[in-house]
């Protein structure tokens, strides 16, 4: 039974917060299933039950390996992450569609089963947020650059190491046949790695190849491409810089509806 605010105090005591791994019985999952916890830590710990009735979960299936392609938020429908789990490690996969909520009263008197390790409680957070500011770039600038979408997919969905994401900066409007987009391309890298010479090297030569293949579309001018630390990315540059991941390259077919793009 719920009561203020006791019951926050004693949620707050027992562990629980994003990133958390409910223990078997609350919810149903399979053997190979977790539970995690995804609602932020002021919602799941609000004293007001009225206000936060109940919290978001994630439910994710053990695996054997993490998968490239699905690591740091990369693709913005499924997420693969590591978490502590009975003392173990567990590799998980989740969809974002398996989703669901819980009435918050179900986590008094017990105990998180484990946790998502922190770096990937990160990546997961950014990769829930971004299901909702999702930008989409311009139809016309999809159709130019569908000839070079295989290639352009393969260095995004195959992003190495020092790069943890891609940037575009592109007019957002529908531009007519004879008027170039004329774009800049940027490559992220953590400011540690930034400092090493090799893998700065590295991340740039995959840019460059990126920027070769979407310059070299009909109706599309790479004005500028380079690599930068986060830190050196700032908040002005992300009003007009929007991320840029293999999903927003599933065009089927000409005239296909596209799929919109993330955004940070």
């Amino acid at each position: 039974m719920w009561s203020e605010p006791e019951s926050r105090d004693e949620l707050k005591g027992l562990g629980w917060r994003q990133g958390s791994i409910l223990p078997r019985g609350i919810v149903e999952v399979e053997e190979q299933e977790v539970a995690i916890v995804v609602s932020q830590d002021c919602d799941l710990l609000n004293e007001d039950l009225a206000k936060e009735p109940v919290f978001e979960i994630l439910v994710a299936k053990r695996i054997k390996r993490l998968d490239g392609n699905f690591i740091k938020g990369r693709n913005p429908r499924r997420i693969n992450v590591s978490a502590s789990r009975a003392g173990e490690t567990w590799l998980l996969d989740a969809h974002a569609s398996s989703r669901s909520f819980q009435s918050r009263e179900v986590l008094l008197g017990n105990r998180p089963d484990g946790d998502v390790a922190a770096d990937d409680l990160d990546y997961l957070k950014r990769w829930l947020g971004r299901r909702y500011y999702r930008a989409a770039f311009p139809d016309n600038f999809n159709e130019r650059i569908r000839p070079a979408n295989d290639k352009i997919e393969a260095r995004l969905l195959n992003l190495s190491k020092p790069l943890t994401s891609v940037f575009l900066a592109v007019s957002d409007a529908e531009l007519p046949p004879g008027r170039d987009y004329e774009i800049t391309i940027y490559g992220a890298m953590l400011d540690d790695d930034y400092q090493d010479q090799a893998l700065r090297d590295a991340a740039l030569q995959e840019m460059t190849a990126l920027a070769t293949a979407v310059g070299g579309c009909t109706g599309i001018s790479v004005l500028d491409f380079d690599v930068r630390g986060e830190a050196d990315i700032s908040l002005n540059d992300l009003r007009t810089l929007s991320r840029w991941d293999y999903d927003s390259l599933s065009l089927k077919a000409p005239g296909a509806p596209l799929v919109p793009v993330d955004a940070d």
